[in-house]
């Protein structure tokens, strides 16, 4: 029985409505937005791994995050606080909850291998779980509470299928594993993209459409040869527009063109759809360098000496900054919650931060954030002796 929605999704913006973001507004790029929307998702997979977080909770909180950036900027959240709530929010609606104790503990470790600053700093259990919660009302708020969201995951068997279907020459069994290479191939699609807004822009179905057009097209494993019983190509099983599938591998395919990325360590059949479909990708660059007669091609990675690789079975894995300035919001935030406790212990110890409002205010000159990705390291167990409460 194929999936279906009951909700209806009001969280699909054009490209203009996504580049006038708040985050915009305050003089963020759009460019320079997306790396931010990059560096919190990968943050959040850090910690899911740690829980052992379902896949639709994990969907679900990552949906979260790219939605609470359009109705607020990073120049005024901490995008990694936001992406912990975020994951402790999803988790929660998709009946996984987590102990809110034992996830600031593991969070206190993840975000110190992280930032400099914030490891620099003293954190207690209490306090960092006082932020998640008031951190989780603001992001519920600033999403109306509206916590349904699609899975394209759920539609994936069901385009499968009817794609394997048209192969009539094959056995059960060289179905069943063609069906198996496919289904891979698509999760890591999804995975991938899922570090940018692209929930944002498609619907579910939209997106399992085109990850599945994309499985099909890698390496040719469903050749061209393969039609349906009218003649059509192939991808008509998908959708009969083909406009809409080539918009939507596009998109899917925009995780692999980010700033950062080494194209070289890309897996050649990525390179070959990218080369289709992102055939332009780095030439904006080659305008502005004309006294350069490096060959074109060169623009389309800017190297900047780290070890930035990527291919689809190993997801973006950047160098990070040790002084991530976000680390000022969340402090800020932390400062501003704290201060309203009875506590008078925890007021005091904040009183003795005599530097938390010494950073300089904001300038589109002086953004206070960081585009760097983070530098997740694996958990130690020396940092916590407690095991992860499922």
């Amino acid at each position: 029985m194929a999936y279906t929605f009951t909700c209806t999704n009001d969280w699909l913006l054009t490209d203009d409505e996504l580049k006038s973001s708040p985050s915009s507004r305050k003089g963020i790029a759009w460019d320079q937005e997306v790396e931010l929307r990059k560096n919190g998702i990968i943050f959040f997979e850090s910690l899911a791994k740690i829980f052992r977080i379902p896949r639709l909770a994990d969907s679900t909180g990552k949906q979260l995050f790219h939605r609470f950036f359009t109705r607020e900027s990073f120049t005024d959240h901490d995008k990694y606080l936001v992406a912990a709530t975020c994951l402790f929010l999803g988790a929660k609606a998709e009946d996984h909850p987590l102990a809110i104790a034992n996830f600031a503990e593991h969070y206190i470790a993840q975000r110190r291998s992280v930032t400099l600053e914030f490891a620099l700093r003293y954190h207690t259990i209490e306090s960092i779980s006082e932020a998640i919660l008031a951190k989780e009302y603001v992001v519920l708020h600033a999403l109306g509470f509206d916590l349904d969201v699609a899975f394209p995951h759920m539609l994936l068997n069901d385009k499968i299928e009817r794609l394997v279907e048209l192969h009539t020459a094959l056995t059960t069994d060289e179905k069943a594993l063609l069906s198996n290479t496919l289904l891979k191939t698509t999760w890591s699609f999804l995975n991938d993209c899922s570090r940018t807004p692209l929930c944002l822009r498609l619907d579910a179905d939209d997106i399992a459409a085109g990850a599945v057009y994309l499985a099909g097209m890698l390496d040719n494993t469903v050749p061209d040869t393969v039609t349906t019983r009218d003649g059509q190509p192939w991808e008509c099983v998908l959708r009969t527009n083909q406009d809409m599938l080539i918009d939507a591998a596009t998109f899917i395919l925009e995780a692999y063109v980010c700033d950062g990325i080494d194209e070289s360590k890309l897996s050649p059949c990525i390179v070959e759809l990218l080369n289709r479909f992102h055939p332009y990708r780095g030439l904006e660059e080659v305008e502005f360098n004309t006294d350069d007669q490096t060959s074109p091609l060169s623009f389309v990675c800017m190297d900047d000496g780290d070890d930035n690789t990527t291919d689809l079975e190993s997801d973006v894995v950047n160098g990070g900054t040790p002084d991530d300035i976000a680390d000022k919001a969340f402090e800020d935030e932390q400062y501003d919650y704290l201060g309203k406790l009875s506590s008078k212990k925890r007021r005091l110890s904040m009183d003795d931060d005599d530097d938390v409002d010494a950073s300089p205010s904001y300038t589109p000159y002086s953004p206070p954030y960081g585009c760097d990705a983070p530098v997740v390291t694996p958990f130690s167990p020396i940092a916590s002796s407690k095991r992860p409460k499922l």
